[in-house]
């Protein structure tokens, strides 16, 4: 018999004694039922695990049923409970994880595993700041999500484009077709030069220039697409973004313009040997075509026809009109035979082909007692739209972990990455674009042109309507190329410590590199250059983090307090070398050595970079309804001057569950207010503080020069300010969802170049100057109308947001700030306006009824502006 229940025998057999011999026992009665209900208090411990890898689960909320009584687990996942009764039930929950209850049944010791509630994860669990998992009702900030299901929905060949209108405040824009570099701006160009976000993939920060445009002749100007679009879309997990600083100030002074967050597929414990296989493929139509007249012919003057005048003024089309052209018959005396002048309003559609993806996915996966794997193998073949142009990428990525010892796992994520073209369109400039020759003339055939080259003069002369003055579009296509292969490989190696209960840490190494090579053919009869060019060119990147994270967990009341310090270590190193030249000896040889020793231009460099950073951060929850984050870090940077390479910035966000706190009605399921307030430095590009020597050739000779801009050794990093807040409100069990957030942020110290007088011998000078202010509005707005009824659920989301920056401040004497400029028009923005401002010359009307000129708009030298907001709606005035 058990000590427990021979202790409460005795004291009822002397109860019993008592009650016979008639003495009075109201007291010892007393005394017996406290030792009955002290004795009927049970301490209950026990460990709580997932089901997922057998990983412990801190955290996790252990109640009593039916009470208010309860605890949660602490950073190892163990627990401790009095329980009062052995008919005690006690209920496990926690984000992302099946709720389960349990009974006591007299036990003191109760190990539980949880589930993976896969819905329910995806939407409360978000991936935050150094990769650690948060809870979404804990955080002060805004943070957007997209997860592996609406990646996989529609095939993507780059993995950027599947946030499109997915999360509010991010506005994507693709540069042209496939393959090419996809711009991502969150909450606005709230800076004067890169507003392009931080990648964070595993662990593995990776940089997404919208630099990687190369111009190798004249005219030739090629955009080789993100380094970003080498992941694979379906080894991706989820997505976090990132937006204000508030949740991207741990990454540092490369995360000024947010952090888009990155999480690919590993192995699961208790799943057994797995082996997945998916493909699509993905046709591509335009759908609608540029609205052009098709009225008149080439000409530059009414009633002529000059098939060499980039104007449409000449003679009318499709009236009947015979006129010779450049294709006309020859008649018996060999003289051209006049054809009439018709309009191909098709010219486009019948240029462009179906565009084909297809994508092919293997994935193996599995796990052991101490382990997990995934290897997986993609491949995507695509056909452009252009003729000729095509793109290819194959990547490998395997992924592991190991238990080393019950208190060490060791994570690695490796990924391999072939990307290459035989030739990528040039759609940016002019000359060499192949869209653009379509729409040169108004009255030709563009079936006529297929042959490219004139009968008898291949590789020699391409067939043109006006020869020298335009380029046959397939010519462009297909015999003016701009190849590419990219090698590339990125991952990490990660080792978590758990240290002792609430204790833990973890260090990490990561490493992205990869070399690229170019080819670029030119051949003879471009217009721009008559005899053809041959370039080639050698780009190499790569970047190694070494950082480490101590955690400390401590739960003392109501209070949840997570603790953690760290620091980075950021090294980069780039090169790049080029080497060719125009003017081919032998038409359609392409081989530096068929290009004379004077055309031949050689060139290379390299850069360094480091960046040194300590970072702290804490967590203070309270009684799960109100929670406070603060963050510091202090960065150096090595491209900044020694007095000025050390800068901190802090921030600091709250949220607060009201609906926790108050007893609203059952139908509401979340009601959060939160608030941020957060600074985030950057610096400048390496270099940027002295004058270096330049090397050049003249001839034979070696030439030394200095560079046009004057530098600057004082500069200061620009500093970014930020406060934002908003509310979350959920009804009907998270079925109807809302979301506000508003957002104000300056960006002072900005680091850019302005012009200088040419008698200084410089071109432009960088400075410190400049204020710009960003405010805007994000709504969301999400429902589930139609819930796992019978296997089948609806989601609809909507969001909405408002932007507007405007420069507040620039340099003395500088009125404002130009983007870019062209033939009299261009992108400038004036202190007191909002970026993005366009301006192009004017017209003036002659009022005047009593001149024969009355009614005529005339050329002026004003400029109008044309501000551009939303889609496309615009208004103009004249300056």
């Amino acid at each position: 018999m058990k000590p427990k229940a021979t202790l409460k025998m005795a004291a009822r057999c002397m109860l019993a004694l008592l009650f016979f011999s008639g003495t009075d026992i109201s007291a010892f009665a007393a005394g017996i039922v406290k030792i009955e209900n002290d004795l009927s208090v049970a301490r209950i411990r026990g460990k709580v695990t997932s089901a997922v890898d057998g990983a412990p689960l801190p955290g996790v909320n252990v109640l009593i049923k039916g009470t208010q009584i309860g605890t949660t687990t602490d950073a190892a996942g163990t627990y401790s409970i009095d329980a009062d009764g052995s008919n005690v039930v006690l209920v496990f929950s926690y984000i992302g994880f099946n709720t389960i209850e349990m009974e006591v049944q007299g036990k003191s010791v109760m190990d539980v595993v949880l589930e993976e509630n896969v819905a329910t994860l995806q939407e409360a669990v978000v991936t935050t700041a150094l990769g650690l998992k948060r809870d979404v009702r804990s955080l002060g900030y805004n943070v957007g999500k997209v997860a592996a299901k609406d990646i996989a929905n529609v095939a993507n060949e780059n993995v950027l484009t599947s946030l499109s209108g997915r999360v509010s405040g991010v506005s994507i824009n693709q540069t042209s077709g496939i393959g090419s570099s996809i711009s991502i701006v969150i909450r606005g160009a709230a800076s004067l030069k890169n507003n392009q976000p931080l990648f964070v993939v595993d662990g593995v920060p990776l940089a997404n220039s919208l630099a990687n445009v190369s111009e190798k002749g004249s005219g030739n100007k090629v955009d080789y697409g993100n380094a970003i679009s080498d992941i694979n879309p379906d080894d991706i997990e989820s997505m976090s973004v990132l937006k204000g600083p508030s949740a991207a100030a741990l990454y540092g002074s490369r995360a000024g313009n947010g952090v888009i967050l990155i999480t690919t597929k590993s192995g699961k414990k208790g799943k057994g040997l797995g082996v997945s296989f998916s493909t699509s493929n993905v046709f591509e139509k335009p759908y609608r075509y540029l609205d052009l007249h098709y009225k008149y012919a080439n000409g530059e003057r009414p009633f002529q026809l000059d098939e060499s005048s980039a104007y449409w003024g000449g003679l009318p089309l499709d009236q009947g009109i015979k006129e010779v052209q450049w294709n006309s018959p020859l008649d018996a005396n060999g003289q051209p035979i006049p054809t009439e002048l018709k309009s191909h309003k098709d010219n486009m559609k019948n240029f462009l082909q179906t565009g084909i993806t297809s994508t092919n996915n293997l994935t193996v996966s599995g796990s052991t007692d101490k382990s997990t794997y995934r290897v997986s193998y993609n491949n995507m073949s695509n056909r452009g739209l252009i003729p000729n142009s095509d793109l290819y990428r194959n990547s490998l990525s395997v992924a592991g972990t190991f238990d080393m010892h019950k208190n060490l796992k060791l994570s690695t994520n490796v990924n391999f990455v072939r990307s290459n073209s035989n030739s990528r369109p040039q759609t940016s400039e002019r000359d060499g674009n192949p869209l653009q020759a379509v729409y040169y003339s108004s009255s030709y055939d563009i079936n006529d042109l297929k042959g490219v080259w004139k009968p008898g003069l291949e590789q020699i002369e391409q067939l043109t309507v006006a020869k020298g003055e335009t380029d046959n579009p397939y010519f462009l296509a297909k015999y003016l190329t701009n190849a590419y292969t990219r090698d590339r490989i990125y991952g990490n190696l990660k080792l978590d410590w758990t240290i002792a209960p609430g204790l833990t840490a973890f260090v990490r190494y990561s490493h992205d590199m990869y070399d690229e090579d170019r080819e670029t053919k030119i051949p003879w009869s471009y217009k721009s250059m008559a005899k053809g060019g041959y370039y080639l060119e050698n780009i190499g990147r790569n970047e190694s983090n070494a950082d480490f994270l101590i955690t400390k967990n401590i739960k003392a009341g109501g209070l949840d307090v997570n603790v953690s310090g760290g620091g980075n270590i950021m090294k980069q190193h780039g090169n790049s070398s080029n080497l060719g030249g125009r003017d081919l000896s032998v038409p359609g040889l392409y081989n530096i050595s068929n290009i004379p020793v004077g055309n031949r231009v050689v060139g290379n460099g390299s850069f360094k970079k480091a960046i040194y950073s300590l970072y702290a951060l804490a967590s203070i929850g309270f009684k799960n309804q109100l929670y406070l984050d603060l963050t510091a870090r202090n960065d150096w940077s090595s491209t900044l001057p020694e007095t000025n390479r050390s800068y901190f910035y802090p921030s600091a966000s709250l949220s607060w569950l009201a609906s926790t706190t108050f007893n609203l009605p059952s139908y509401v399921s979340l009601f959060k207010l939160r608030g941020g307030w957060a600074q985030v430095g950057n610096d400048t590009d390496p270099y940027q503080l002295y004058p270096n020597l330049g090397t050049g050739n003249w001839g034979d000779l070696v030439t030394a020069n200095l560079g046009d801009v004057l530098l600057n050794p004082t500069l200061l990093p620009e500093i970014a300010t930020s406060v934002e807040g908003g509310v979350d409100f959920n009804l009907f069990d998270n079925r109807l969802r809302f979301d506000l957030t508003y957002y104000d942020r300056a960006n002072t110290n900005q680091i850019f170049s302005v012009p200088m007088a040419p008698s200084t011998g410089y071109a432009s000078k960088n400075i410190n100057a400049g204020k710009l202010v960003s405010r805007g509005w994000e709504i969301g707005l999400g429902g589930t109308p139609i819930n796992n009824r019978n296997g089948w659920s609806l989601d609809m989301n909507a969001n909405f947001s408002r932007n507007r920056v405007t420069v507040k401040e620039l340099a003395p004497n500088f009125p404002y700030f130009e983007q870019w400029g062209e033939n009299g028009a261009g992108a400038y923005t004036y202190v007191g306006e909002q970026i993005g401002n366009i301006y192009s010359r004017g017209f003036a009307t002659v009022t005047d009824i009593h001149l024969t000129t009355a009614g005529r708009l005339l050329p002026t030298m004003k400029k109008v502006k044309v501000i551009w907001t939303g889609k496309v709606s615009a208004a103009a005035k004249t300056m």
